[in-house]
């Protein structure tokens, strides 16, 4: 199974060699940066760092479509209130809801993964952010 660095590291480039920005790999598209208003640009690369940590973060974890890259786009909003005490664009959460919400994808299509695996997937990060944040409080079983 592909994991969160591997999907991250091929889908860096568009079909003829033309890099995606961080924010449309992790949005999967949903997000036009363009059009969302009061975000200055030192926000936006802020924003971008803190996609870029959420991946590495969780770069060993398996790829599970649009429902990792909603619990990616959480836990990249974590890290920019907690680093920069800046919060994500208005349109940031529905994004995330959206992309939770699962779906084919719009860059490019992936696996289709059961609702098992996706259940073992929430399981397992949990564990990993209760284990590096013992103050943390899940909603995931143990």
């Amino acid at each position: 199974m592909e994991t969160i660095g591997q999907h991250f590291e091929a889908g860096r480039t568009r079909p003829g060699g033309r890099p995606y920005d961080i924010l449309d790999l992790i949005t999967d598209g949903e997000m036009k940066e363009a059009a969302v208003a009061g975000f200055t640009s030192l926000d936006w690369e802020k924003l971008k760092k803190a996609c870029r940590a959420a991946v590495e973060e969780r770069s060993v974890l398996p790829f599970l479509g649009r429902k990792t890259l909603g619990d990616l786009c959480g836990r990249a909003m974590e890290i920019l209130a907690q680093k920069s005490n800046i919060r994500t664009p208005k349109c940031w959460i529905p994004i995330m809801r959206t992309l939770r919400a699962g779906g084919p994808s719009i860059l490019r299509p992936y696996m289709e993964v059961s609702d098992e695996e996706i259940r073992q997937h929430e399981v397992e990060v949990d564990r990993q952010v209760r284990e590096a944040f013992p103050e943390y409080k899940g909603n995931a079983p143990k």
